[in-house]
């Protein structure tokens, strides 16, 4: 039987909890590009006067930001390989070796992401429902790469395999932790902005208070990484654990035979 969506909240924050040492120095990771990111986004004007040239300018902006998205993503991509082992009671890859295989598997990563993409945004096009419908079924192609070497088309399949049988079910434990860690973050974030005095229209000029507060929320966003990939990580290791029809055998070997007349 597959954990319940309360299940998946609680081992989420106890595999955080017991591996905070380890899993803070992945979120500090992922905030170093999150910040040099935010950085950009305020020197923008700096790009365009030191190019002389509004196009160059805003493409030299748009590199760097593409760059230190990649490493964020491929940061990602390794905490992934991190929380699948922790939560299985294994030995955690070392932080170096496990960053440069992550890197080696950016390339498929991308390749994998595009084509889930693809699907979810033409089913969004066709209908609403098909795109929902493809969301969940490839929400775990990136969990098959790095936990199964599963590639490209691979990755959506065994993804898809996964989930076939239980979309609804699957859904729901992914939706409520989901919220229920937006929540925390959004009350968080409204506690700041209590603490600076910052309203909806201040936070559209740039000011010391509004890039305070832009600090504090990517600082809060990164220290809740780890705990928002072990939310579908951890669905996703027990997903492999009960494939469909498991509880269905289950109930079958506990039936006793019925003696023949």
């Amino acid at each position: 039987m597959l954990i319940t969506a309360t299940d998946v909240i609680s081992r989420s924050i106890k595999v955080y909890r017991e591996n905070a040492s380890l899993l803070l120095k992945y979120a500090g990771l992922i905030l170093i590009p999150a910040v040099l990111i935010m950085l950009a986004g305020y020197s923008l004007g700096v790009f365009i006067v030191f190019t002389n040239s509004i196009f160059l300018g805003f493409g030299l902006y748009s590199l760097l930001v593409f760059l230190l998205s990649l490493v964020g993503f491929t940061i990602s991509l390794s905490m992934i390989r991190v929380v699948a082992a922790l939560y299985q009671n294994q030995p955690a890859p070392d932080l170096v070796p496990d960053l440069k295989s992550s890197l080696g598997l950016l390339l498929p990563a991308i390749l994998v992401s595009i084509l889930s993409g693809l699907a979810i945004v033409g089913g969004l096009i066709l209908l609403i429902i098909p795109g929902i419908i493809f969301a969940v079924w490839f929400m775990f192609s990136l969990h098959a790469l790095m936990l199964d070497n599963k590639h490209t088309v691979d990755a959506l399949k065994y993804s898809k395999s996964l989930v076939k049988g239980r979309w609804g079910e699957v859904l729901w434990k992914i939706i409520l932790p989901t919220l229920a860690f937006a929540l925390i973050f959004a009350i968080i974030q409204w506690i700041f902005r209590m603490m600076l005095s910052i309203d909806e229209e201040m936070l559209k000029i740039l000011t010391v208070k509004t890039g305070i507060y832009t600090v504090l929320t990517i600082c809060v966003s990164a220290l809740m990484t780890p705990i928002t990939t072990a939310v579908p990580t951890i669905l996703y290791v027990e997903l492999k654990k009960t494939p469909v029809g498991t509880s269905d055998l289950e109930q079958v070997e506990d039936v006793e035979e019925v003696p023949e007349k």
